[in-house]
């Protein structure tokens, strides 16, 4: 069960940080509101699931609970497999070199790259000041 709550701290706190700030400045927007909708369709979901009809009974519950193991698990095996967020590497870290290159992965664009990295560096300075 603890399983389970890591990956919902995760899910509802970490992975909206991490959605916003991965995907080029046009899509931002879109990604960040994708946790919330996924959030409320899989409440839609898990009520639906919980009718009596459905899975909602004496003997059908711990099947219906059980079903939650299986984002828990995508989330955790798949959480090896993200870079580091270029932000989080530049300005908390303290680690442009590291920005640069998970930027070069992400956006196989030279100028995309170098504008993000500029956004990156005056981010930075205006929270030295």
């Amino acid at each position: 069960m603890i399983f389970v709550v890591v990956d919902s701290g995760y899910f509802c706190g970490i992975c909206p940080i991490y959605t916003s700030e991965i995907p080029p400045q046009n899509l931002r927007g879109l990604t960040g509101t994708i946790n919330g909708v996924a959030m409320c369709l899989g409440n839609l979901i898990t009520n639906v699931m919980g009718l009596p009809q459905l899975l909602g009974t004496d003997t059908l519950w711990p099947y219906l609970l059980g079903i939650m193991f299986i984002p828990a698990l995508v989330h955790i095996v798949g959480l090896p497999f993200c870079v580091d967020s270029p932000k989080y590497l530049y300005i908390t870290r303290d680690k442009p070199d590291k920005a640069k290159e998970v930027l070069k992965k992400l956006r196989k664009s030279d100028t995309l790259v170098r504008r993000e990295l500029d956004e990156l560096s005056a981010e930075k300075e205006k929270l030295r000041n």
